[in-house]
């Protein structure tokens, strides 16, 4: 099950990059919420796909480390654009979001797929220098909390009942 969702997410980020290529972000519209998957969401789902099964097959260990310390430090910035409200510009370095409304940040992956890209490379990197296993373990349970509660709410569909001030969407890519 595991190499499933591994695979599943690296296509379904490929295919999210491709759509942001061919300048079609708006048939990547999902959900009753109609949201898009962020280029940088998928970029960096990509990479850590990539890194982790460099690390898991043990070949390329500078490369997967290389992909992981990049995907820490997208998620930095966007972390530190949304606590301190500044743009760098690399929400839309690569691709200009027309779908996403000026007021909620177009092109920058929300703040809770920041969150779990920002603890993802940690895990990795605790992985691929074989650091102890309390920490690796420690890491993935705010991980996995978070995806579960992003899972429950579009399973049970709450950001329509549930609407609250700074409520923002995570792509399911992002889980």
């Amino acid at each position: 099950i595991s190499l499933f969702c591994l695979v599943s997410a690296l296509l379904l980020s490929l295919a999210v990059i491709f759509l942001w290529a061919a300048g079609l972000p708006g048939l990547m519209k999902y959900g009753f919420h109609q949201s898009v998957t962020k280029f940088n969401t998928a970029f960096c789902t990509l990479l850590t796909g990539i890194s982790f099964v460099l690390i898991t097959i043990g070949k390329q260990k500078r490369t997967a480390v290389a992909f992981a310390l990049f995907v820490l430090f997208i998620s930095c910035i966007t972390l530190a654009q949304y606590v301190f409200h500044f743009n760098t510009g690399i929400d839309e370095l690569l691709f200009k979001d027309t779908v996403t409304p000026v007021a909620n940040y177009p092109g920058r992956m929300s703040p809770g797929s920041a969150l779990q890209f920002f603890i993802l490379p940690l895990v990795l990197l605790s992985i691929a220098y074989k650091k102890e296993k309390i920490i690796t373990e420690l890491l993935l349970i705010p991980l996995w909390s978070i995806s579960f509660i992003i899972l429950m709410g579009y399973f049970f569909q709450l950001g329509k009942s549930i609407p609250f001030a700074g409520y923002t969407r995570l792509s399911p890519l992002a889980v």
